[in-house]
């Protein structure tokens, strides 16, 4: 018997729901208006979030925690950053030289580049 055989596996309907539930609060958290289709991607993808990263999150910190909350926080966390994450390419794409400089002011102050 293994360390690994003692340890329960996150319940897959239970983690799936869970991270549903919190991509629907991201979704009606979000600042922008989304469409059905995007809202519905944001569902969606805070289910499979929390369904393929539950057991690894458990896994790798040794916490305790119900699955499905783990499940719930990853479909929540998971959709806000992936909400920032398009944003970035939004503004990328609006502007490239705007974000270039921005890239550009940090790495020169950070280096102390002249």
């Amino acid at each position: 018997m293994e360390l690994q055989d003692l340890k329960p596996t996150p319940d897959s309907v239970d983690v799936f729901a869970s991270g549903a539930i919190g991509g629907v609060l991201s979704w009606m958290l979000g600042e922008k208006k989304r469409s059905p289709w995007e809202a519905l991607a944001i569902i969606i993808g805070g289910a499979f979030a929390a369904e393929y990263l539950t057991e690894a999150v458990l896994t790798l910190t040794q916490v305790q925690l119900p699955d499905r909350a783990v499940g719930f926080m990853l479909g929540v966390l998971g959709m806000r950053a992936l909400d920032v994450v398009i944003g970035v390419f939004e503004q990328v794409a609006k502007d490239p030289k705007a974000v270039l400089e921005i890239v550009l002011n940090f790495v020169t102050k950070k280096f102390k580049i002249k």
